[in-house]
């Protein structure tokens, strides 16, 4: 059985076969046939696509292919895509059946486009060595067949079309009621905090759970892999990951009362942004935070880090107009105090406070600081020079 001309023989048989079952025929059958067989696979393939992320939000579908590492953009494997909303087991197992699925159709695809290859090029070329190429030659490459190969492209063609007429009309809809049904499904099956009512309530009187001391750090590489940020756990221990692009994209505000860990849920979200994303973060600090400056510190290069302490009676940290030109001291103090043009009635009156800023900033050729502009603003003989004028 192991010999290599049997197993050539039998070779030669299956691609007998598969000429007499999808080549061998009249035009119009082949056309019938290849039409039915491309329509079916583009409808299949389109059709497992969504059952692959049946369920699954669109937004979550395209956050779900995608993870950001070192700053790149990098596909993210399948089988933790549809994984990525948490899906309940039976949800999973549907979309997990519809990846085994399509991988079979990509293996018959595969088969049956290497077979008909074969004998579309055997009888192109008269290649007897495999079998006999002569029924293949008669009804793809002769008139007599008005070209079969011919009745084959047409039946693509319009299978494409058709498939995408019907994919539109009926099967996109289809899936898209399916995936609010699953989806809603989804949301319901999900453990609801106890915390979560239907009254309203002061959040100050709110008791969370107390969980035992834990190092967030260990959870940072598991959020570099999602795309996402570690923000703490949750009532029931698990972590708790917010989608980077999300972060990105939207304004996150922090609530709580007051010792409720809002800072210390903003020092692991930041922290994250600058370490893993390589973010630059400008973060104030009215309250003085006693701890954030030196976690910020800790993870940051020494170089790339500037604290700037403006409490009263602090020396000089930073000059604005340090090296300015006396244009660019002007642009800088009109910006400053909100002069610029608006295009409304206002502009007028804004007159004379712009032509201040132009003049003070004229005795500047090479940079100021702010006590020198200051004194200048103050000067008897330059705030004379403006008296009346407006």
């Amino acid at each position: 059985m192991n010999n290599p001309f049997y197993q050539f023989r039998r070779f030669e048989y299956m691609l007998d076969n598969f000429s007499t079952l999808f080549i061998n025929h009249h035009w119009l059958i082949l056309f019938s046939v290849f039409f039915v067989a491309f329509l079916l696979t583009f409808l299949v393939f389109r059709s497992l696509n969504h059952v692959i992320f049946l369920g699954m939000s669109e937004d979550d579908r395209e956050a779900s292919k995608n993870i950001e590492l070192n700053g790149k953009r990098q596909k993210r494997n399948i089988f933790s895509a549809i994984q990525y909303d948490k899906p309940y087991f039976s949800l999973l197992l549907i979309r997990q059946f519809g990846i085994f699925a399509k991988l079979i159709m990509l293996f018959l695809v595969a088969i049956f486009f290497t077979f008909f290859v074969i004998s579309f090029l055997s009888a192109l070329f008269d290649i007897d060595y495999v079998f006999q190429p002569y029924n293949v030659q008669y009804y793809l490459l002769t008139s007599n067949n008005y070209y079969g190969v011919s009745a084959i492209i047409l039946a693509a063609l319009f299978s494409c079309f058709s498939a995408a007429l019907f994919y539109h009309k009926f099967i996109k809809s289809f899936f898209g009621d399916l995936d609010i049904e699953f989806n809603e499904d989804m949301i319901k099956k999900r453990e609801k905090s106890s915390l979560r009512n239907d009254r309203l309530v002061d959040i100050r009187n709110y008791q969370f759970k107390k969980h035992e001391e834990y190092d967030p750090t260990i959870f940072f590489e598991d959020a570099r892999q999602r795309g996402a940020l570690f923000l703490g756990i949750d009532e029931n221990d698990q972590p708790i990951f917010f989608p980077k692009k999300e972060w990105d994209e939207t304004n996150v505000q922090v609530i709580g009362k007051m010792g409720s860990g809002k800072g210390v849920l903003s020092t692991v979200a930041l922290v994250q942004c600058t370490q893993t994303y390589h973010d630059i973060n400008i973060i104030f600090d009215p309250k003085n935070d006693e701890w954030a400056y030196h976690v910020f510190y800790a993870y940051s290069l020494p170089e790339n880090f500037f604290y700037l302490d403006l409490n009263r009676g602090k020396p000089p940290q930073v000059n604005l107009f340090k090296d300015a030109s006396s244009d660019e001291i002007n642009e800088l103090l009109v910006a400053s105090f909100g002069l610029g043009e608006k295009g409304t009635d206002a502009d007028f009156y804004k007159t004379g406070d712009r032509k201040v800023c132009r003049s003070l900033s004229q005795y500047f050729q090479s940079g100021a600081t702010m006590r020198q502009l200051l004194t200048k603003a103050f000067d008897p003989e330059f705030r004379q020079s403006f008296d009346g004028k407006g």
